[in-house]
This record gives C-alpha cells, sequence and structure tokens, in this order.
C-alpha cells in the first residue's frame, strides 16, 4: 500500500515538474517574439510602415515594399540585438542557401540523399562586395527537424518577391 501512494506521489510531482517546465518554456518564448517584434518596431518609429514581415525563431524581418527598405533583427544574446537595415537598391542577388551537416561538418549543397539540414539561410548579395546579409529561416540546433520544409518554402517565398523588388 505504501509503494502505490509513493509511486503515486512521485508521479504528481513529476507531473507538475514537467508542466511547469513546458509553462516557463512557452512564457520564455512568447517574451522572445514580443521582444523581436519590438526591435521590428524600430523601423515603424522612424516613420515608415511594413508591407511585409516574418517572424523566425532569434530573427524577425520587416519589409516596406514602397521604399524598397528590409528591416533584419537577429538575436545575438539574450536581450541583445542586431539590427540592419537593407536598401533593397544595393542588392544585386538573392537567393536560398541550404546547409547540410555531414561527418565532416557543415556542408553546403550536399547531395538530396542527405537528410541532416543544418541550416536554411536567405541570402542578400550586395553590390559594393561587402559581406552577404543571411537571414536563418531555419538552423538545426534551434528548430524541430520537422519545420525545415514549411520553412524552406517559407525562404523560397521570401526570394520571390524580393527578387521582384531587385530585379
Amino acid at each position: 500500500m505504501s509503494t502505490l501512494v509513493v509511486t503515486l506521489l512521485l508521479l504528481l510531482f513529476l507531473s507538475l515538474a514537467i508542466g511547469l517546465l513546458v509553462f516557463i518554456h512557452h512564457r520564455d518564448k512568447q517574451r522572445d517574439i514580443a521582444d523581436l517584434v519590438s526591435q521590428l518596431s524600430w523601423m515603424g518609429q522612424a516613420g515608415s510602415s511594413y508591407s511585409g514581415h516574418e517572424l523566425l525563431t532569434g530573427c524577425a524581418i520587416g519589409l516596406n515594399g514602397p521604399e524598397r527598405k528590409l528591416v533584419i533583427v537577429q538575436r545575438i544574446h539574450r536581450k541583445q540585438y542586431e539590427r540592419q537595415l537593407v536598401e533593397l537598391d544595393q542588392v544585386i542577388r538573392c537567393g536560398v542557401q541550404k546547409t547540410y551537416l555531414g561527418a565532416k561538418g557543415p556542408q553546403p549543397g550536399a547531395p538530396a540523399g542527405n537528410p541532416y539540414t543544418e541550416a536554411i539561410e536567405l541570402v542578400l548579395e550586395f553590390r559594393d562586395g561587402r559581406q552577404p546579409a543571411r537571414i536563418p529561416f531555419f538552423r538545426y540546433m534551434l528548430n524541430n527537424g520537422q519545420e525545415a520544409e514549411a520553412l524552406e518554402q517559407r525562404a523560397h517565398n521570401w526570394k520571390v518577391i524580393l527578387s521582384k523588388l531587385i530585379g
């Protein structure tokens, strides 16, 4: 009888602990989204408005189509963000780059048989030759592997939108 009571108490404690952890994770995720939205509103305060935006894990982008500007906000550390304003007139090419994780580390353009996608990024190349802007849509360590296909499609949708504005 006492073994049954101890087992039930242990199961109750374990259930409460798991429930608390799920609650904390959900609350932190909501705070992260709110922080990204707050950072993204930076351009909106400067008198611009967005014709499109995307909230991703640790990253957000906002597009002002009429002014041909793209704001990229990426979380660097817990509460530290990097904001970048991209003038689309300075962009010559927009593409989606998929990186695969292999035995030797990340491998861009690995064969289709490799199921281990490490990253899917929207890459903007500039006319002046500076480092390309990389917008991470999927990262192996931060996203669920089942999200890769849907996030890749979203990256391709943004590629089409931005390519029309660039070209």
